[in-house]
């Protein structure tokens, strides 16, 4: 699931866009960091599941960015 979320603030309505993200799926995650850089922004790192049975996260520590200009 690739689903971008993007506001538009002369309307004030969210509009979803599916993306192609390095020709791969993002795997699914949260707690990840979402910066600005250039025309796009780079999201970084962020947890990918809970395990109940060892009680530990399963961390990320990959880099994607998304260049606005594509979508």
């Amino acid at each position: 699931m690739n689903d971008l979320y993007m506001l538009d603030t002369n309307k004030w309505k969210w509009k979803m866009n599916r993306i192609d993200i390095d020709k791969k799926t993002l795997t699914p995650r949260y707690g990840h960091s979402t910066n600005l850089y250039k025309d796009g922004f780079l999201i970084f790192g962020g947890a990918k599941i809970f395990n109940e049975s060892n009680k530990m996260r399963y961390c990320l520590n990959d880099i994607h960015y998304f260049d606005c200009n594509l979508l």
